[in-house]
């Protein structure tokens, strides 16, 4: 689940559930800012 001010989207999909070795941001643009970033388990 993805929360980003009041939207929320869910998904699954078994990629999801593997192990991750890095955590990629895709954006779009010039600028691009992140406050609070949480990975949680």
């Amino acid at each position: 689940m993805v929360q980003v001010n009041d939207v929320t989207v869910a998904g699954r999909h078994a990629v999801l559930g593997q192990p991750k070795t890095a955590l990629t941001f895709l954006v779009f643009g010039d600028t691009a800012a992140f406050r609070n970033v949480k990975v949680v388990r």
